[in-house]
């Protein structure tokens, strides 16, 4: 199964104390993510050694990009500016029964970066198969951008972690209630909402439980995806680009 894990923040991830933050969230949480080659373009062919921390340093430059062979993984960090957010978008192809892992990953995260948005997704076939789903799908795949979501979300996943300024524009009650299989407050803030009970399950389950989820929370917060479905104006944070300090940096500072 292949998935992607999108975690999108506006706090500023370039100082190099970043890097031990993420060395410690993989080792504690997710060692199935941990990166075995590291490099700052492709080809990526340095082999990483056992000090995992100290590798992420020496490579922590725009874009940070990994691999992994087993479980088969993809990993990057692209530091953000004052118009665009930072981003960490990981795509494992591997067994469901490393979802938790995942899950784990994101709320440490959350722990030492401010999250506005975050994911866990699974693109199934019949998401690729019609016209009118290939551009969010796609963009679910790939990770979404500040781009992306300044034209709204481009789809619910099988859960997704909302930040404080979504719980604003949506509203938090709004959000704690939706009808989902389960919803909870989490790490930083964040409300995380789980779609069906398994990952990859049935597909008409998951399309039922998302067009409900998105029917309670506003369509319009999400792109159109239905050709019946009107262009109404989106619902978007007004994404405040200033100095963003993570809070990883400060609670060092404060220490």
């Amino acid at each position: 199964m292949i998935f992607t894990i999108c975690i999108n923040t506006r706090d500023d991830l370039e100082p190099k104390q970043h890097a031990s933050l993420l060395a410690r969230s993989l080792l504690n949480t997710a060692p199935s993510l941990i990166m075995q080659r590291i490099n700052n373009y492709e080809p990526i062919r340095h082999i990483v050694g056992d000090d995992i921390q100290a590798e992420l340093e020496r490579f922590w430059a725009y874009p940070v990009l990994w691999t992994r062979r087993s479980p088969q993984v993809e990993g990057s960090v692209w530091f953000g500016n004052r118009r665009n957010h930072s981003g960490i978008v990981i795509k494992p192809t591997c067994p469901i029964s490393l979802i938790d892992q995942f899950d784990a990953f994101i709320r440490d995260v959350a722990t030492w970066l401010t999250i506005d948005l975050a994911y866990i997704y699974y693109c199934y076939d019949e998401e690729l198969k019609g016209p009118k789903y290939d551009e969010s799908a796609y963009a679910m795949s790939l990770g979404i951008a500040t781009q992306d979501m300044k034209r709204g979300i481009p789809d619910l996943a099988w859960r997704t972690y909302f930040g404080q300024v979504y719980a604003e524009v949506i509203g938090r009650g709004r959000l704690l209630s939706c009808p989902a299989d389960k919803v909870e407050e989490a790490e930083g803030g964040l409300i995380a909402v789980t779609l069906t009970s398994r990952a990859g399950g049935s597909y008409a389950e998951y399309e039922s439980a998302r067009h409900t989820a998105k029917t309670h929370i506003g369509l319009d917060v999400f792109w159109p995806r239905e050709p019946q479905e009107p262009e109404l104006p989106r619902r978007v944070p007004a994404f405040d680009f200033g100095p963003h300090p993570s809070p990883g940096l400060r609670g060092a500072a404060s220490r």
